[in-house]
């Protein structure tokens, strides 16, 4: 669930981040890269359960 909800948000954030600096943008990606290693320990939480 909280994967779809990522792709509705991820629209959001594109128009928002055409205003905002590169450098936040950067710094959104660092913060993807995290999310998607938690993702990946969710997926396997899923698959425990």
């Amino acid at each position: 669930m909280s994967g779809v909800m990522k792709f509705f948000g991820k629209d959001d954030d594109k128009d928002k981040d055409k205003e905002k600096d590169k450098d936040e943008k950067h710094h959104k990606k660092d913060k993807k890269e995290k999310k998607k290693k938690e993702k990946k320990v969710r997926i396997s939480n899923w698959v425990f359960y």
